[in-house]
C-alpha cells in the first residue's frame, strides 16, 4: 500500500478503514491471538495481536521516521521506506540511512503504557479463553497448548465452590484459579512465586497480569485517558535492540522501560473503548433482555450469605448494580457506597463474602484494612521523575472495578503518616470518587467510578452512602452456621446460575434511565407530603431515596421509575433507618465532609 502510495495519497486512512471494517466483525477478532493469554516466547515480531488492557500511565509524544530513504553503498540505489507501525528503521548490510533527503518525514506518535485489567476474575479470563480458543495467527504462531488451563465447566466449578466452602484455603484456591485462567508464565514471576516483576508496574500487588507499550496514531487529544479500558489491536513489535536504544534522548527524559521481550510493544491498528469486558455479553448495544429469574437467583444467595438478612441482601444487590452516570457540581450521581456492619471476623465472613463476589463480578479486590496493610502500602500513583513513569497504586482501577474493603481485621493501634495518608485516599474516594495523583510538586485529582463496599463490626471509620446493620435472622453470627450456610451456597451454584447472574449485573449496570418530568414532580409531590407527614425528614433524605428508587427500577429490568419502585425504596430506607434509631449514638473519629481527620486509636 506504501509502495502505491503515489495512486493513493490516502492510504494512511485506507488502511485503517480496513482493519476497521475486518476487525468490526466478532469472528475475525477471534482468530488473533490475545496478549492476555498467549505468553511472550510464543510471539513472533511483526505478529498480528490482540490485548484487552487499562491505561496505565501516558508518556510523551514519541517522534519517528513516518518516512525514510536507505542508500545501497555499492549502486547508489536509494529506496523510499516507511516507518509507520515499526520501531526499527530498515536498513540492511552495505546500506545506510539517509537522514537529510527530501522524502524523509517525521512525525509523532501517542505511547501509552496498558496493562491488564487489574482485579480481572478468573472466569473473565477462563470464558475469553473459551471463546478465543487456540488458533494460529497470521505468522502462523500458535499458543502453546501444553500450558495448565481449567478443562470443561466441571473444572470451573470445583474450583469456585472450593473458594466459597473453605476459608484462607479457598481463598488461595480463587487465586490460584486466576493464576491458571491466565496462565502465560507471568513475565518476570518465579516459578511458584507470587511476586511481580519490578516494572510491570502492576496496580494490584502480588497478582499475574500483562502489560505492554502500545503505539497509536492519528488519536485526537483527550480521545484515551487514563485508566480507560480499551482493547486494542496491532502489529507486535519484539526486536531486541530497542532494549539498548530506548531511553535516550537528546533531552535525556525517555522513560525507562523494561525491554520487549518483557513488555511487548503494540502498534495500533484499530482499538475500541470497552463500556464492559463481560465476555458473557455482545461489546456493544443492544444488551439481551433482562432475565427476571436471574434477580430472584441472585437475591436468595445474597440473602443466604446474609445469614438470613434480605434488607441487607438487597442493598448488597443495588449496590453491585451501582455505577456514576453523572458529575454535577461536586454531587457524584449514581454511585451508592455500602457499609455492612455487624459482621463478625468469625471464619472470615467478610473474605467468604468477597470471594463470592468475585465469582459474579467481572473486576474486583478485596483489601484487608489492618494496620499493617494501611502503614505498609501504596494505595496513590506516584509519579518518579527520575524513571520519568508513573508508579501505580493500589487504586488505580479501571472504571466498574469493584472494592470490597475489610474492616474487621483492623487491630488497635496508632497508624503511622503513610496509613493516614492512604486512609484519608480511601475516604475521599468512596466520598467523592476522585483519587489524587502524586506528581511530587502537585497533586492532581483523576474522576474515579469503583464502588466500595466496606464489612466491619461496628459502624465503619470510613465515610459511605449507606450504612446498615447486618442482622442474621433468629440466630447468631456463630462460626459454625457460618461454615455451614457458605457451604450450602457453594454445593448450589451451577455454571448456568452463575452466568445468569454475572450478565444480570452487567446488564443492570449498562442499562439506560430516564426520569421524566411527570415521575419527577409526583415523588416531589410525595416528598412534601412525607415531609409533612413525618418530621425529620431531610433533602438528603430525598436524594437517598432517588439513588436507591433508581437502582430498585434498574434491577426490575426497567428504564423509568415506577410508582412500585418508588414504594419499594421508600419501604428499605424506613427499614434501614428503624435499625439504625436502635444503635447508640456514635463517638469515634472525628468527620469533615464525611472524611476522617484522625483515627483515634485505642492505647
Amino acid at each position: 500500500m506504501f509502495d502505491s502510495r503515489a495512486q493513493f495519497p490516502d492510504w494512511e486512512k485506507r488502511v485503517a478503514d480496513h482493519f476497521s471494517k475486518e476487525l468490526s466483525m466478532p469472528d475475525n477478532v477471534s482468530t488473533i491471538p490475545s496478549l492476555n493469554l498467549a505468553p511472550n516466547h510464543s510471539l513472533t515480531d511483526g505478529q498480528l495481536v490482540r490485548f484487552r488492557c487499562m491505561v496505565q500511565d501516558m508518556f510523551d509524544p514519541e517522534f519517528y521516521l513516518a518516512q525514510y530513504q536507505v542508500k545501497n553503498m555499492k549502486d547508489g540505489t536509494v529506496r523510499t521506506l516507511c516507518g509507520r507501525y515499526r520501531d526499527v528503521v530498515s536498513c540492511g548490510p552495505g546500506e545506510e540511512l539517509v537522514t537529510d533527503g527530501g522524502q524523509c518525514e517525521t512525525r509523532d506518535r501517542l505511547a501509552l503504557y496498558c496493562v491488564s485489567p487489574p482485579g480481572e476474575a478468573a472466569w473473565v479470563v477462563d470464558q475469553y479463553r473459551r471463546l478465543g480458543g487456540s488458533v494460529a495467527g497470521t505468522s502462523g504462531t500458535r499458543t502453546n497448548n501444553l500450558k495448565r488451563s481449567l478443562e470443561g465447566e466441571a473444572g470451573e466449578m470445583e474450583v469456585e465452590n472450593e473458594a466459597v466452602v473453605e476459608t484462607v484455603p479457598g481463598f488461595a484456591a480463587e487465586q490460584n484459579k486466576k493464576l491458571k485462567a491466565g496462565d502465560v508464565d507471568a513475565p518476570g514471576q518465579a516459578p511458584g512465586g507470587d511476586r511481580q516483576q519490578p516494572g510491570l508496574n502492576l496496580p494490584l500487588p502480588g497478582t499475574t497480569g500483562r502489560a505492554s507499550i502500545i503505539k497509536l496514531y492519528d488519536v485526537k487529544d483527550g480521545e484515551i485517558k487514563l485508566n480507560d479500558l480499551i482493547e486494542v489491536v496491532g502489529i507486535v513489535s519484539l526486536d531486541p535492540t530497542m532494549a539498548a536504544t530506548e531511553g535516550e534522548d537528546e533531552m535525556g527524559h525517555a522513560p525507562s522501560l523494561p525491554p520487549p521481550s518483557l513488555v511487548p510493544r503494540l502498534h495500533v491498528l484499530s482499538y475500541t473503548h470497552l463500556h464492559h469486558n463481560n465476555p458473557l455479553l455482545p461489546s456493544l448495544s443492544p444488551l439481551p433482555p433482562l432475565q427476571q429469574v436471574a434477580r430472584v437467583e441472585l437475591l436468595t444467595i445474597l440473602t443466604t450469605c446474609m445469614l438470613g438478612d434480605r434488607l441487607a441482601a438487597e442493598y448488597l444487590l443495588l449496590h453491585l448494580i451501582s455505577k456514576v452516570y453523572l458529575r454535577k457540581d461536586v454531587l457524584v450521581l449514581g454511585k451508592l457506597s455500602l457499609n455492612l456492619h455487624n459482621m463478625t471476623s468469625h471464619e472470615e465472613w467478610p473474605r467468604r463474602l468477597a470471594t463470592l463476589l468475585s465469582l459474579l463480578t467481572t473486576n474486583s479486590h478485596y483489601l484487608p484494612l489492618t494496620r499493617a496493610t494501611l502503614d505498609t502500602s501504596s494505595f496513590t500513583p506516584k509519579k518518579d521523575f527520575e524513571a520519568n513513569r508513573l508508579v501505580s497504586g493500589t487504586l488505580q482501577l479501571a472504571p466498574s472495578t469493584h472494592l470490597w474493603l475489610d474492616e474487621t481485621v483492623m487491630t488497635d493501634g496508632q497508624l503511622t503518616a503513610p496509613g493516614l495518608k492512604n486512609l484519608t485516599a480511601l475516604g475521599n474516594l468512596i466520598t467523592w470518587q476522585k483519587l489524587e495523583y502524586d506528581f511530587q510538586f502537585q497533586a492532581m485529582e483523576y474522576e474515579t467510578d469503583i464502588p466500595c463496599l466496606v464489612m466491619s463490626e461496628g459502624r465503619s471509620m470510613l465515610p459511605s452512602d449507606v450504612q446498615i446493620m447486618v442482622k442474621p435472622s433468629h440466630v447468631e453470627a456463630r462460626p459454625d452456621l457460618i461454615s455451614k450456610t457458605f457451604g450450602e451456597v457453594g454445593a448450589s451454584l451451577t455454571v448456568e446460575l452463575l452466568d445468569r447472574a454475572r450478565q444480570y449485573i452487567t446488564i443492570c449496570r449498562m442499562q439506560e434511565y430516564n426520569l421524566t418530568e411527570q415521575v419527577m414532580k409526583a415523588v416531589q409531590d410525595d416528598f412534601v407530603t412525607m415531609r409533612q407527614a413525618e418530621q425529620g425528614i431531610t433533602v438528603e433524605d430525598f436524594h437517598a431515596l432517588l439513588v436507591v428508587g433508581r437502582l430498585v427500577s434498574l434491577s426490575n429490568g426497567r428504564t423509568s421509575l415506577d410508582p412500585l419502585d418508588w414504594e419499594e425504596a421508600k419501604r428499605m430506607e424506613k427499614e434501614r433507618k428503624e435499625r439504625v434509631a436502635s444503635l447508640p449514638a456514635r463517638s469515634g473519629a472525628n468527620m469533615a465532609n464525611g472524611m476522617p481527620l484522625h483515627l483515634n486509636a485505642a492505647q
